[in-house]
C-alpha cells in the first residue's frame, strides 16, 4: 500500500506529500506513508532503492538513493537514511533515528541510536561493531583514505566522550573527507548520537604466526568480544583488521600504552612469536631498557622470549590468560580420535619417547621426539618440528615410528602449548611415521576434521595420553 493516511493519531487528513524517485522496486505488501504537517509534511524517498516483501517506511522519512531495506523492517516516523545503506531482514528503525551513508545494519537489529557514516551496526539494541571496510572497498575508495578513517575510528571511540574525543582528534585526519563526513554526522545532531558500544572487557591478543591466530579470531569476533591485535607476524597479516596495531617487539613501551589507553588488563598469546633481527630491529624508551633481557632469552628459544614480555606486562598489572580460553574445542582429550590404533610395537616407541621428553630437562626448547623400531631418530631444536620430521625421512621405512609432542618440563601452559595441524600429519607421512602422540588436554589440535581424515586415509593414528 504506497501513500495511504499516515500511521499517526495527530494526523488529521491535511494534504501532505509522499514523493518517490526512479528505477525502485517496491515489492510484496511494503507499505509507505505520506508526511504529517508536524514532520515537513514529506516523505521522500530516492533513486535505485530496494524495499523488499513486508518493509514499511512510516511518515516524515528520508532516504536517499540505492538502499536497500530486506524483508520486515518497519522504519518509525522522522527516519533518515543516507546513500547506500543496507537493512537486513527483520530488523527495526526507532522513530527519528539516522543511519548514514554507507552503513550496513545487520539482520534482526534493533536500531535504537544513530549510526555513522560507514559503520557496521548490530545487535538487540544496536551498537557499533565497526567499519563496512567491505562496502568501502566495493565502491571503490582510495586505500589510503580507509586506512586513515579506520584510525581515526579507534581515535573517536576511545571513550563516549565523543565530544573530547572529537577535539583531541589529530588535524591530519580531518583532511580526510571519509573522516570529515563522519565528524559531520555527529557534529549535525549530538543529542541523538550514540555508540552505544557492548559493555565487554577488552581482550589484547599477541599473534605471531601459524594459524591458530586465526581460528581464535574467528571465534572472538562470533562472541562479539572487543579485543585488540598486537600483530608481530613478519608479514603482518592482521593489518586490514580495524582492531590491529602494527609493532615490534622491541616497542614494549608502545605496546603497554596502547593496552592502558584501550583499559585492556588481559591478554592473550598464540602463534610462534619469532626471534626478531636485533640489529634493524625498532626500539622504544622501553624497549631499550629491556632488550638485553629479550636477547639473552632468545639464546634460550623462541618461547621464553614470551615468559620474558608475560613478565614485564605483569609488573603493568596485565595478566595473560590461555590461549584456549575461547577455543577449548582445539585441545583433544584423552583418547585414540583415529579409527587406527597403536600396535604393540608402537606402544614401545611411544614408551620410549615419553621416557626421553622426560629427561629433556636442558633441552628448554624440545617439545617433540621421534621414535622408530625402539630408538630415538630425532629430538626437536631450535628449527622446530617441520625441521625434526625432515631429518627423519626414510625410503625404506614407511608407516614405522611415532612423533610424541608434550609440553616442556616447568612449561607456561598458558602460551606454549604444543601445536599440530594438518601440515604436521602431511610431514609425519612423508617421514614414514605411522601416528602422533599429544599430552591430553595440553595440546592446540588445529583442522581437527581434515587431520583425522587425512590419518585415517592414510592408516595413521592420532592419540592423546
Amino acid at each position: 500500500s504506497i501513500g495511504t493516511d499516515p500511521q499517526d493519531l495527530k494526523y488529521k487528513g491535511e494534504d501532505t506529500k509522499l514523493e518517490i524517485g526512479k528505477n525502485n522496486k517496491i515489492r510484496e505488501y511494503v507499505t509507505i506513508n505520506p508526511g504529517t504537517s508536524g514532520g515537513g509534511g514529506i516523505t521522500k524517498i530516492g533513486d535505485n532503492c530496494l524495499f523488499m516483501i513486508s518493509s514499511h517506511i512510516a511518515h516524515d522519512c528520508h532516504i536517499g538513493n540505492n538502499v536497500i531495506i530486506a524483508n520486515n523492517v518497519p522504519l518509525g516516523g522522522h527516519v533518515t537514511i543516507e546513500n547506500d545503506v543496507v537493512i537486513g531482514g527483520n530488523s527495526a528503525v526507532q522513530q527519528f533515528t539516522r543511519i548514514g551513508k554507507l552503513a550496513m545494519i545487520g539482520g534482526m537489529t534493533g536500531v535504537l541510536h544513530d549510526v555513522i557514516p560507514f559503520g557496521l551496526s548490530i545487535g538487540n539494541r544496536n551498537y557499533l561493531q565497526g567499519l563496512n571496510l567491505i562496502g568501502l572497498r566495493r565502491n571503490k575508495y582510495n586505500n589510503k583514505d580507509i586506512l586513515g578513517l579506520t584510525e581515526a575510528y579507534k581515535e573517536i571511540f576511545f571513550t563516549k566522550n565523543l565530544n573530547e574525543n572529537l577535539n583531541k582528534l589529530n588535524g591530519a585526519f580531518k583532511e580526510n573527507p571519509l573522516v570529515k563526513e563522519v565528524i559531520n554526522f555527529i557534529t549535525e545532531d549530538k543529542k541523538r548520537f550514540a555508540h552505544h558500544f557492548l559493555k565487554n572487557k577488552m581482550i589484547g591478543l599477541i599473534f605471531g604466526e601459524t594459524s591458530f591466530p586465526f581460528e581464535i579470531l574467528k571465534k572472538i569476533k562470533k562472541r562479539k568480544s572487543h579485543y585488540l591485535i598486537i600483530d608481530l607476524t613478519k608479514k603482518k597479516n592482521f593489518k586490514k583488521d580495524i582492531n590491529s596495531y602494527n609493532v615490534s617487539l622491541g616497542q614494549v613501551g608502545k605496546i603497554i600504552r596502547i593496552f592502558k589507553k584501550n583499559k585492556c588488563k588481559k591478554v592473550l598469546f598464540a602463534g610462534k612469536v619469532v626471534k626478531p633481527n636485533f640489529s634493524t630491529i625498532k626500539l622504544d624508551l622501553k624497549g631499550i631498557s629491556i632488550i638485553p633481557r629479550i636477547i639473552k632469552s632468545s639464546k634460550l628459544g623462541d618461547a621464553v622470549i614470551v615468559k620474558e614480555i608475560i613478565k614485564i606486562l605483569k609488573q603493568e598489572k596485565i595478566s595473560t590468560v590461555s590461549s584456549l580460553t575461547f577455543n577449548p574445542e582445539l585441545m583433544l582429550k584423552r583418547g585414540t580420535h583415529s579409527k587406527v590404533k597403536p600396535s604393540k610395537k608402537d606402544n614401545i616407541d611411544i614408551k620410549k619417547a615419553i621416557k626421553t621428553l622426560s629427561k629433556l630437562g636442558k633441552y628448554t626448547f624440545s617439545q617433540g621426539v621421534v621414535v622408530r623400531n625402539n630408538k630415538v631418530v630425532a629430538i626437536e631444536g631450535k628449527g622446530g618440528t617441520e625441521k625434526m620430521l625432515m631429518q627423519c625421512k626414510n625410503g625404506k621405512q614407511k608407516r614405522k615410528g611415532v612423533l610424541v609432542k608434550f609440553p616442556k618440563k616447568k612449561q607456561d601452559l598458558r602460551v606454549d602449548l604444543p601445536t599440530v595441524g594438518l601440515k604436521t600429519l602431511v610431514q609425519c607421512k612423508a617421514a614414514g611415521l605411522k601416528g602422533i602422540v599429544l599430552k591430553a588436554k595440553q595440546n592446540v589440535f588445529l583442522e581437527r576434521k581434515k587431520c583425522i581424515s587425512f590419518a585415517n586415509k592414510n592408516m595413521m593414528f592420532v592419540i592423546s595420553k
